[in-house]
C-alpha cells in the first residue's frame, strides 16, 4: 500500500483519506488533515509517535489483511495504571482510532467486583470510576458498524491456563456477579456489551457435560442483571482448550476432556443461550486455545461452531485464534483464515497487549520496552484502508 503525503501535520496523528477525485481538509482531533486529488482506493494515515505505536498498528494492520474481510473482535486488550499511564494512554487512543477505522469490535480488559491487583484495568474496577487511562475508552464507544465493551472477570477465579488452582465455591472463590449494580454502572459509562469469563469444569458437569444447577442458575441471574441495565452479554470459557478434571489438567481432544464432551457443553450453552437471546449476543468457543496445537484448535474451531449452528444458535460467535489469541502470534499459526459459517455471522478473536512480549503483564517501564521496540519499529505514517 502507499503511503499518502502529509502536507499539513500538527501534533501526531495524520488521517488521509484518498478519494476519487476529491480533494478537502478535515479536522480530527484538533489535527490538520490534508486529503490530496488521487485516483485510488481510500486509505488513511495514522502516524505513530514512538515504536510503540507503530508495533501496534502494524499488527492491526496485518491481522485485518490476515482476516480477509471477515470480521475481528479484539476480546482483550488493555494499558497499565502506573508511571507510564501518559504513555500509554496515548498509545491507546491511537490502538482505537484504527479499530475504529477498521470496524474492529472491543472489549477492554477488565473489570470486576472483589477485583485484586491487577493493574491492566480500564476504570477503577468495582465503581467504574475514571482512572489514569480511562480518557481513550471514554472517547471511543461503539456505533451501528462496531460495539465496545469490557471484560467483567470473576467466573474465571481460582482456577489457571494449565489445570491448576482450585475450582474453588461459588460466591467464595468465584463470582458471576448474579447479585452486583456493576452492570447498570458499566452501562452508564455507554458500552453496551460485556465479555463475561467462566470456567467450563464450575458451569457443567465434566463427566455428562449436562449443567451444574448451582452454577447454571447463577449464570441465568446474571443475565437478568444485564437485561435491566441493558447490557449485552459475550460468553467466554475461559479454559484454555483445557479443564481440570478429577485434580489433573485434560486437553481438549487428548484425554478424558474428549470432543465429544465439548460438543455437548457447546450444545446446552446454545440452548440456554436461545432462551435468552435478547441478552447473549455472542458465543465464544474458548479463551485462548494455548494448550492446543494452532493447527489442531482450527478443526475443533469449526467443529464447535458447526454444533453451535447444529443447536439453532443463531447469534454471532467468537472464534479465537490459536495459541494465547495474541494479535502477534496470527499470521505464525494460521496460514489463512479458516472458518466457514452457514450463517456468516462470527469473528476471529484476537488479544492484543503492548508491551514488549505482549503479555499484559507490562513489568518493565514503556522507555525500557521503546529501546528495544526501536530496533525495529520507527515512528512514521501506517497506511491503513479506509473501508468506511
Amino acid at each position: 500500500m502507499c503511503g499518502l503525503l502529509a502536507l499539513s501535520l500538527i501534533g501526531g496523528v495524520v488521517y488521509g483519506f484518498v478519494t476519487r477525485n476529491i480533494s478537502s481538509i478535515e479536522i480530527s482531533n484538533n489535527l490538520n488533515v490534508i486529503i490530496p486529488e488521487a485516483e485510488n482506493s481510500p486509505t488513511a494515515d495514522i502516524i505513530a509517535s514512538d515504536a510503540h505505536q507503530r508495533r501496534m498498528l502494524e499488527e492491526l494492520l496485518d491481522a485485518y489483511i490476515w482476516a480477509d474481510g471477515a470480521p475481528i473482535f479484539i476480546s482483550e486488550t488493555g494499558v497499565p495504571i502506573d508511571d507510564d499511564s501518559v504513555a500509554y494512554s496515548n498509545l491507546i487512543e491511537k490502538f482505537f482510532q484504527a479499530a475504529n477505522l477498521l470496524g474492529i469490535h472491543v472489549t477492554a480488559w477488565s473489570v470486576g467486583d472483589r477485583w485484586g491487583s491487577y493493574a491492566v484495568v480500564p476504570y477503577e474496577p468495582t465503581l467504574i470510576e475514571d482512572n489514569a487511562v480511562s480518557s481513550p475508552f471514554n472517547e471511543n464507544l461503539g456505533n451501528d458498524q462496531y460495539f465496545r465493551g469490557i471484560n467483567l472477570a470473576g467466573g474465571e477465579f481460582g482456577l489457571d491456563a494449565d489445570g491448576g488452582g482450585d475450582e474453588g465455591e461459588l460466591g467464595t472463590t468465584y463470582i458471576y456477579h448474579s447479585d452486583s449494580d456493576i452492570w447498570s454502572r458499566i452501562r452508564a459509562r455507554g458500552f453496551t456489551h460485556v465479555r463475561l469469563p467462566f470456567r467450563l469444569e464450575r458451569l457443567f458437569d465434566v463427566r455428562t457435560g449436562e449443567f451444574n444447577p448451582e452454577n447454571r442458575n447463577a449464570l441465568v441471574a446474571a443475565f437478568a442483571k444485564a437485561r435491566s441495565a441493558d447490557i449485552k452479554i459475550i460468553l467466554d470459557p475461559h479454559n484454555y482448550a483445557a479443564m481440570k478434571m478429577d485434580g489433573r489438567k485434560e486437553v481438549l481432544g487428548e484425554g478424558a476432556f474428549t470432543t465429544d464432551l465439548y460438543t455437548v457443553m457447546l450444545r446446552n450453552m446454545a440452548t440456554l443461550s436461545n432462551q435468552h437471546t435478547d441478552v447473549v449476543d455472542v458465543i465464544g468457543l474458548m479463551n485462548e486455545p494455548k494448550n492446543l496445537d494452532p493447527r489442531v484448535w482450527e478443526r475443533y474451531a469449526q467443529e464447535g461452531l458447526n454444533t453451535l449452528r447444529d443447536a439453532a444458535w443463531q447469534g454471532r460467535i467468537e472464534v479465537p485464534t490459536g495459541n494465547w489469541q495474541g494479535i502477534q502470534d496470527v499470521l505464525k499459526s494460521h496460514d489463512d483464515p479458516w472458518i466457514v459459517d452457514p450463517q456468516n455471522n462470527f469473528f476471529y478473536g484476537i488479544h492484543q497487549y503492548f508491551d514488549f512480549n505482549s503479555s499484559g503483564a507490562y513489568d518493565r517501564r514503556y522507555s525500557e520496552d521503546e529501546r528495544e521496540l526501536r530496533r525495529r519499529y520507527k515512528p512514521g505514517p501506517v497506511t491503513f484502508p479506509d473501508p468506511r
